[in-house]
């Protein structure tokens, strides 16, 4: 019979073959899945964050969860309204409604004078109108000449970033303007109509609309240029005064009311406080809106007229006496302007101070926020609404070409639910 001869087996060698065949196997597995299952969450997150881009993630108790280039000067386009709504309120009052000044003088004669109310649309000008006239019956006026006192602003205020286009978010500022300085219309058949039920194409508007739109335009944007914005204003107080008649072209005019032959006929305030403005400034994004409030804000603090130097000085004194920031930039205050830089870390602040009124933020099931876009930036601050009680507060700033404050959002949600946050 033979016999066989069985070697006696090594098992630590055994072992270690096994392990090393495992890790290879593993390794080769872990190659062909995609990466965004290879990366951890936090990876996830930090992927998307260019040398040009910054994050935070913090807790409820202030502890940083995240955070990236925190301490980066970046352009924060829209979210910087955030700021500008902080300060407004601390100078004019979070319940503060914007007043439209009128007068009576000589010729019956009636002079309106603005104080930079942004909302005065046509729904109100015609709340304003019937208050005109009872006090016009009250005082056995009848009103034969209109004018508007619009030096509350200094002109022009040109901000940077904006250019003249027809797009809503260039329109100028100014003391007294109605219909956030635009003029919307359409053309059927041939006619230029108004695209709004609400508001009347003024024969002044159509003169404008045929002398500057071009063909395939449907809105104007009004200037100061030979005081388009006053006289657009006054025409539309005229037409509703005079139920559609209007006044006679030398009827209409600028003035600045005089003490010694002007008494006030009416304080017409705003059925619209502040945080009303705030909140349709926040949905909408409304360049015009913040920009008017911190120019009337700043008006209010330092004395008129209104400059877009004075509100830069209240944006940035408010930024570092009470907010405590210590390494920004802000020029204007709606954040169309590159010249802005925050830090993620002074949005941060700007976040904290803010969340007693993060309901006049955009909502999105448990998150309040506010977006920036420029070209070449995306930005987005806000708040998570933590299931065990108070808010996650995030900040990011993307000033690279090809970042996406969207993207990153997406992958901050996923890294809270893969650490199982509360």
């Amino acid at each position: 019979m033979g016999s066989c001869f069985l070697p006696k087996l090594d098992l630590a060698k055994l072992r270690s073959c096994i392990t090393g065949s495992l890790l290879v196997c593993t390794t080769l597995i872990l190659s062909c899945l995609p990466t965004d299952l290879q990366a951890s969450g936090k990876d996830q997150v930090y992927r998307h964050i260019g040398p040009q881009d910054a994050l935070i993630l913090a807790g409820p108790d202030n502890s940083w969860l995240l955070h990236k280039n925190a301490d980066r000067k970046l352009i924060p386009a829209s979210t910087l309204k955030l700021v500008s709504a902080l300060a407004v309120m601390d100078v004019l009052g979070r319940d503060y409604r914007f007043e439209t000044h009128l007068y009576a003088g000589p010729k019956n004669a009636v002079t309106i004078k603005g104080f930079g109310d942004p909302l005065l649309i046509s729904e109100i000008v015609t709340d304003m109108v019937a208050a005109i006239r009872r006090a016009a019956r009250q005082h056995d006026l009848q009103i034969q000449r209109l004018y508007v006192d619009d030096t509350y602003f200094k002109k022009p205020i040109i901000i940077p970033g904006t250019a003249p286009s027809i797009q809503p978010y260039d329109a100028p500022v100014g003391a007294f303007c109605v219909n956030f300085n635009t003029v919307d219309y359409r053309i059927v058949n041939g006619s230029i109509r108004s695209a709004e039920p609400q508001t009347p194409l003024l024969p002044f508007a159509e003169q404008l609309i045929r002398r500057n739109s071009s063909r395939n335009a449907d809105r104007i944007v009004l200037s100061h240029d030979n005081e388009a914005i006053a006289f657009y204003g006054a025409h539309l107080v005229a037409y509703f005064l005079t139920g559609g008649d209007g006044l006679a072209n030398e009827s209409l005019g600028l003035r600045s009311v005089d003490p010694a032959t002007d008494t006030r006929l009416l304080v017409f305030r705003s059925p619209l406080v502040l945080t009303d403005l705030i909140q349709k400034m926040m949905a909408f994004s409304n360049n015009f809106i913040a920009n008017q409030l911190v120019i009337a804000a700043g008006a209010a603090r330092y004395g008129a007229p209104g400059t877009l130097e004075k509100a830069a000085l209240l944006l940035n004194t408010y930024g570092r006496q009470t907010l405590g920031l210590t390494d920004f930039t802000i020029v204007e205050g709606s954040g169309i302007s590159r010249r802005n830089r925050l830090t993620a870390r002074s949005l941060l602040q700007v976040l904290a101070e803010f969340e007693p009124y993060r309901t006049l933020l955009r909502r999105q099931g448990t998150e309040y926020f506010k977006t920036g876009t420029l070209s070449g930036v995306s930005s987005r601050v806000g708040y998570l609404r933590r299931p065990a009680g108070g808010y996650y507060r995030f900040v990011i700033i993307m000033n690279s070409s090809e970042g996406s404050a969207v993207r990153v959002k997406r992958a901050l949600g996923d890294y809270l639910k893969e650490n199982h946050f509360p």
